[in-house]
């Protein structure tokens, strides 16, 4: 119907009435008399109800509505683009996308400065607390005082791994954060952080892997390194390894396999030497490969071109290369790989995940449409997918007729973009794109079967 909002994102009740705004198609309302469109600004970031009166807040400014037009509210900024509203005292906080706080009471607007846009105010017995991409603390007295982020300090997860005790996340551009396992689950982890100041290659992390040793190694968008016994190590592996970024590792019988932008290498978990090197010439699908996983005496890697195939222990011996066809697999661009057994799983980004004894056996499997990249993992006797913006899907692995149980956002997950898993005693360690998340055996009990 005319009036009707897309991409609703803020809501309020005020004024006798529920007020919602939405990020491209203005402002409505819905009262007694039913709902209408109130003209005014299109692009909502931020409302509130203040002594009865509705505030609206976003790229075009602030403004408040008077009863029958919108007014808008000096500021005291040319660059008014507001993302939070807050009450302060008797008056307004707006945080403007500039990195600012304008505080507007009855004696006139101040600016604090804090250093990074907020999206959150809220007031606490006088105290403005301020949250945000990179900004978190408070405002006492006009001044903004920094806090520490509680937590690993970041949500962003894109790889996780677990040894023994030992908890490791690894962030899209946050390095890297360590803990214990129980006091992870008591949610009072005192976190160990690994950045590029502390040596790490980059603070873009793909992939993270423990050897039995517990020894950590971490793939990054500028090369490999190994954090063992509290010392952190760049390894570099010129000439051979032309490119610098890592996109997944397996820890197999012969060692470290690396997937990189250039080829797949084989590293010694003992020393940090380079075994082996193989790509396009060595026979590879492709030189990008993402994922790596050893199966019936095989090394299979996992390309943007297909799947490649070679005897594990006889490096001499020549890739068999797997492609799409009208039957197996219908996706070269091969994401996840993993085993349970005599079975190979297949995760792919655009057709799903496949399962096979054989690779000519191949057959697809319930799940997600989109696997993100290592995010098919074996644990126990189940196997997890995880999905681009669906959930995690989990399967029986035993059972080839199983169905998938499927959970989504809010069914014991932070966030409904998956990038991985790892064991966590008889739970799975899951992480997500808004955090990791430990389920239990009785959420996949209680999920659905879609």
């Amino acid at each position: 119907p005319e009036g009707t909002l897309a991409f609703a994102r803020r809501a309020v009740s005020c004024a006798g009435g529920l007020w919602v705004g939405s990020r491209g198609s203005g402002i409505g309302v819905l009262g007694e008399a039913g709902w209408k469109a109130v003209r005014g600004p299109q692009i909502v970031d931020a409302m509130d109800c203040v002594a009865g009166v509705v505030r609206v807040a976003g790229p075009e400014g602030l403004y408040e509505w008077d009863g029958k037009l919108w007014q808008g509210v000096d500021l005291g900024s040319k660059r008014t683009h507001v993302t939070a509203l807050g009450a302060y005292g008797s008056g307004t906080a707006a945080a403007l996308a500039d990195g600012t706080l304008q505080l507007v009471g009855p004696t006139g607007t101040r600016t604090v400065a804090l250093g990074g846009r907020a999206e959150v105010l809220v007031e606490v017995d006088g105290v403005l607390n301020v949250g945000g991409p990179g900004v978190f603390g408070r405002v006492v007295d006009e001044v903004f005082e920094p806090s520490a982020l509680p937590g690993p300090g970041a949500v962003d997860v894109s790889a996780v791994a677990t040894f023994g005790e030992g908890v490791a996340l690894g962030f899209f551009r946050e390095g890297v954060a360590l803990t214990d396992r129980a006091a992870f689950l008591a949610d009072e982890a005192q976190w160990t952080r690994l950045r590029v100041a502390d040596g790490l290659p980059s603070d873009e992390i793909n992939a993270l892997a423990f050897s039995g040793d517990g020894t950590l190694w971490l793939g990054t968008s500028q090369g490999l390194a190994r954090y063992q016994d509290g010392v952190l190590t760049r390894l570099l592996f010129a000439p051979q390894m032309q490119c610098l970024h890592v996109n997944g590792l397996f820890v197999g019988t012969r060692g470290l396999w690396m997937a990189t932008s250039c080829g797949v290498g084989l590293v010694d978990v003992a020393d940090g030497s380079l075994l082996g090197w193989f790509g396009l010439e060595q026979g590879l699908p492709h030189n990008i490969v993402y994922a790596l996983t050893e199966w019936n005496g095989q090394i299979v890697a996992g390309t943007n071109d297909g799947l490649g195939v070679r005897a594990l222990n006889d490096d001499a011996a020549p890739w068999s290369i797997h492609r799409a066809g009208p039957e197996g697999i219908r996706d070269n661009w091969i994401t996840a790989l993993a085993v349970t057994g005599e079975t190979l799983w297949v995760g792919t980004y655009n057709a799903g995940v496949y399962r096979g004894a054989e690779l000519s056996e191949l057959v697809r499997v319930d799940g997600p449409g989109f696997v993100n990249l290592n995010a098919v993992t074996a644990v126990a006797s189940a196997v997890w997918f995880g999905g681009l913006s669906e959930g995690a899907f989990v399967v029986d692995a035993a059972d080839s007729a199983a169905a998938a149980r499927h959970l989504s956002l809010g069914e014991c997950l932070p966030g409904s973009d998956v990038t991985g898993f790892a064991a966590f005693g008889e739970d799975v360690l899951v992480a997500t794109r808004s955090g990791a998340w430990v389920v239990p055996k009785t959420c996949v009990a209680a999920a659905r079967i879609p």
